[in-house]
């Protein structure tokens, strides 16, 4: 029992500090901003809005004798930390460039990105299809005499060594490349490409598991992640300060771009009516918050590309664990673990029992 509630309250503790930094921070830096700064602005500058009592000054900070003052001081920053936790999935799509009317906006964007991909690897692609198949040919073992069998057993180190020239070429690309960590990360499938860098350094993350080792990410991150708590425990604290580290830059850029469109909105409005007095610091106010956008949007990518290495050491190191609550285990070939993953998502997928791996499976059984 006391084991549990040493665990439980590890839990708490640590999802709590993760949602502190991560959400209610930002959160509470964002709501000092509007009260201290962009509230007073907005009615000193926008005149329509005088008769809903705003003040053009800023508040004082509340005292300890002030329990509404200090309820508010606590549970505005709360309250928006709470939405900026629900809003995680949304703002990751957003900054990815899938969101309506965003998608419409960058759809040239994502084709560039396609065509991008189709240079770098679609050669390499081809080539993989084609060993795919291949060797699940050769697993079937069905051949009528040795002269078919040499001859499918040639071919495939003919395709193994053109795969090697294509590594080669792309390696030096990326080495030509500014930028060969975050600029130059696309997905190996144009389908999965998006516009922004965020959105293609995730989709390389969700794609290293399936490219080695056959793994539906989507299907067996969720189910990998809860074990390391215990088999790794390090291993998935790093994991959990990394995308704490994620969701702070995103959160912070989000929250940015939110003041930087709110003064800038001020910023007509006063021009419009007449109000310039405020002119230079409302500038000051939206050129500071886009350029916070900017630089909070770049750390983001960053903690991106660390997560998706912390995720890939993950299914590299301890997927097994995976196997093992299924009480399988990983076969010697790489051929049969590939097809062996296979027919597990197809299992989880599908829920009908014969698509469980309960038999040695090979290479020919990829479907």
């Amino acid at each position: 029992m006391k084991d549990f509630l040493d665990f439980a309250s590890g839990s708490i503790q640590q999802v709590g500090l993760s949602f502190f930094m991560s959400c209610i921070l930002p959160a509470g830096v964002f709501a000092l901003i509007q009260a201290f700064v962009l509230i007073p602005l907005t009615a000193r500058n926008v005149p329509a809005l005088t008769g809903l009592g705003l003040s053009a000054t800023p508040p004082t900070l509340p005292n300890s004798l002030d329990l509404s003052g200090l309820l508010a001081f606590v549970l505005v920053p709360l309250a928006l930390g709470v939405l900026l936790l629900g809003m995680n999935s949304f703002l990751i799509r957003l900054y990815s460039g899938f969101v309506w009317p965003l998608n419409i906006l960058l759809r040239s964007r994502t084709q560039l990105k396609r065509q991008q991909i189709m240079h770098r690897y679609g050669v390499l692609n081809d080539y993989r299809a084609e060993y795919q198949a291949n060797v699940a040919a050769l697993s079937r073992n069905r051949f009528s005499n040795e002269a078919d069998l040499q001859q499918l057993k040639d071919n495939i180190q003919q395709i193994e060594n053109a795969i090697r020239t294509e590594h080669e070429r792309i390696d030096t690309d990326s080495m030509n490349t500014a930028d060969n960590t975050n600029n130059a990360a696309l997905p190996k499938n144009s389908a999965d490409a998006a516009p922004t860098r965020l959105g293609n350094v995730l989709a390389v993350t969700a794609e290293y598991a399936a490219e080695h080792y056959g793994i539906d990410a989507a299907t067996f991150w969720p189910r990998l992640y809860p074990l390391l708590q215990k088999a790794a425990p390090e291993h998935y604290e790093r994991i959990g300060s990394q995308k704490a580290s994620l969701d702070l830059s995103l959160n912070l850029s989000f929250l940015s771009t939110v003041v930087a469109l709110e003064a800038a909105l001020i910023l007509v409005i006063s021009i419009l009516s007449g109000i310039r007095s405020d002119v230079p610091l409302i500038l000051l106010i939206g050129i500071g918050g886009a350029l916070l956008a900017i630089i909070f949007y770049d750390n983001c990518v960053s903690a991106a590309h660390n997560l998706g290495k912390l995720i890939a050491v993950s299914f590299d190191f301890y997927r097994g664990l995976i196997l093992t609550a299924f009480n399988l285990q990983i076969p010697g070939d790489p051929h049969a673990e590939y097809a062996l993953w296979i027919a597990l998502a197809a299992f989880v997928r599908r829920a009908e029992p014969f698509y469980f791996p309960a038999r040695s499976v090979s290479a020919a059984d990829v479907k």
